[in-house]
């Protein structure tokens, strides 16, 4: 009777031991004792539950990829450290590099100093109460070009509050920069053609 019992639960075990390691083509066979045909096939029903779900985020993901990819904003996700999740073609052309030269490595943007200050105070001030904010500052190209972007960045925090990713989107406004600052320029001429007259 003993023997009759341990068995068919330790194989159950190795068919759970099996599957919780990533095996989910595994199945629980079926059992003589009614208690265990019922653990087998809740486990075999929690199986396949488990595969049409990790399908379907499979799915959405190749679908999320899609979209994001077409995006003609810089997308990536990377950790506080720098090291990138992710990045789509957009970002890396931006950046003169290709995909597999950013994503799992640390990549940091050049930036100047004049405002680097700006970019360190802007990415301080996201908190779990305020975890996006929008930011323009300007970034050195690698080939030494001096660049306008606007970004939105998003925080994403862990349960102690502590940064573990972010998220941004950004574009280049150098053109929009130029003409704001030519404006200004005309604006200050006028003024001065004004005061003198």
């Amino acid at each position: 009777l003993s023997q009759g019992l341990t068995r068919p639960i330790q194989r159950i075990v190795q068919d759970a031991e099996a599957i919780a390691r990533g095996d989910l083509d595994r199945r629980v066979p079926p059992s003589s004792a009614s208690e265990l045909a019922v653990l087998e096939r809740s486990i075999n029903t929690m199986v396949e539950r488990l595969k049409a779900s990790m399908q379907a985020l499979q799915s959405s993901e190749e679908r999320y990829r899609a979209v994001v990819e077409t995006q003609s904003e810089f997308i990536a996700r990377f950790r506080p450290d720098g090291t990138h999740i992710f990045a789509n073609d957009a970002y890396c052309r931006y950046f003169g590099k290709t995909c597999s030269e950013i994503v799992g490595r640390r990549f940091v943007p050049q930036i100047p100093e004049a405002d680097r200050a700006l970019v360190e105070a802007h990415f301080r001030s996201l908190t779990p109460h305020n975890p996006s904010a929008n930011i323009e500052h300007r970034l050195i190209l690698p080939g030494g070009e001096i660049r306008w972007q606007q970004w939105n960045d998003r925080a994403f925090f862990d349960d102690k509050g502590k940064v573990v990713e972010y998220l941004s989107v950004g574009r280049d406004i150098t053109h929009r920069r130029m003409a704001e600052e030519a404006l200004r320029r005309s604006e200050e001429k006028y003024r001065e053609l004004v005061e003198s007259a």
